[in-house]
């Protein structure tokens, strides 16, 4: 588990999230939504330790002790937390070199994988459904094989938390649903996932728990259900939501409509 506590952060001097104080359980999946410029993405990145907090600490449970994350070294972190973000530059590399890059903070010196090492870029390949795209290069890639290939990666990082900026952007329909099962299985995995989602319909339909920010504030963090109940969601993106029933799926459904 991974915990904010009273934090602020954001970027030279100017506050972006403000008193933050949230825990993401472990083996579960949170989505944080919210309008843009809210702190999503400042949210994920002080999470992970790639932004310092302002003030507040972020909280990392290590085998029982909550550890801040501020004092520990960064090739420490990067074995139990994993980050994704939604701008990424594209390699002139393979899917295989790719997805090797996440064994790296378990390598020596000498970044020479050993058998061991082989063997997880291969089953996180495997995974992914990339067998016969890695000796491709990524650059020749669709949008989607690329963002599957990154995920491998993720999963050869073998992190317990995985943070993913907006996993789904500029994909089509389909790629977008097939990332989102990737993310159901990282849960049967036992990872915690938190990422940052645009479409409410896909946050609602795969998550645990929904974090919505507003104006860098958390407005609601609660399960599905409650959210909703709430009546925050309207509030912050001035819509309507309503409860779709359906006799094929037990999952709730929504309908999110202009007022």
């Amino acid at each position: 588990m991974i915990s904010l506590k009273n934090v602020t952060a954001g970027y030279s001097g100017r506050e972006i999230i403000k008193n933050i104080d949230i825990s993401f359980d472990k083996g579960t999946i949170t989505t944080i939504i919210g309008k843009n410029g809210c702190g999503k993405t400042t949210l994920l990145k002080t999470s992970s330790n790639l932004l310092k907090t302002m003030s507040g600490e972020v909280l990392l449970d290590v085998h029982g002790k909550n550890l801040d994350l501020s004092t520990m070294k960064n090739p420490d972190i990067a074995r139990y937390i994993s980050y994704l973000p939604q701008n990424k530059e594209v390699p002139n590399i393979t899917v295989y070199n790719l997805v090797m890059h996440g064994r790296f903070p378990y390598l020596n010196f000498s970044r020479i994988p050993q058998k061991n090492d082989k063997k997880i870029v291969e089953k996180s390949i495997e995974l992914m459904g990339l067998e016969q795209y890695k000796n491709c290069n990524l650059q020749e890639l669709s949008g989607g094989q690329r963002q599957k290939s990154f995920i491998a990666m993720v999963l050869a990082q073998n992190t317990h938390i995985i943070f993913l900026d907006e996993p789904t952007t500029y994909l089509d329909i389909n790629h977008q649903l097939e990332i989102i099962e990737t993310v159901k299985n990282l849960k049967i995995l036992g990872k915690t996932v938190v990422m940052v989602l645009h479409d409410l319909n896909l946050a609602f339909s795969c998550s645990d728990k929904i974090c919505l920010m507003d104006n860098g504030h958390i407005a609601v963090h609660d399960v599905p259900e409650v959210v909703i109940k709430s009546g925050k969601i309207n509030e912050v993106f001035n819509i309507r939501c309503m409860e779709a029933s359906s006799k094929k799926h037990s999952m709730k459904q929504y309908i999110f409509t202009l007022p």
